[in-house]
């Protein structure tokens, strides 16, 4: 069996395909903004619509790179705390230096 690290340099792993809402509220939220949206369309004329969808699919294009980045910084969030955890020790330093860069 390949490590997590092979599948994912190979592609075999696609976090971003993984994501999924199972909240029920979430799933409700989706269908109240679709029905509003909906409902806005129908007071709308044909250009208005257009303009609307237009503005739409530029909102919907940011969504991947949004993914894209949280992925980056929770992956980069984890190996930092894997680093410390598997690192010696250090001397304490009091009070702790909280550093809120990653």
């Amino acid at each position: 069996m390949k490590s997590i690290l092979h599948q994912l340099y190979d592609g075999e792993i696609a976090p971003w395909e993984q994501f999924a809402t199972t909240l029920t509220d979430c799933r409700a939220k989706r269908q109240e903004h679709l029905r509003h949206y909906e409902s806005l369309r129908r007071t709308l004329t044909e250009e208005q619509r257009k303009e609307l969808e237009e503005v739409m699919d530029e909102q919907l294009a940011l969504f991947p790179l949004e993914q894209a980045e949280s992925f980056i910084k929770g992956f980069r969030l984890g190996a930092g705390i894997m680093i410390e955890v598997l690192s010696p020790p250090a001397k304490q330093q009091f009070p702790p230096q909280i550093s809120t860069e990653l």
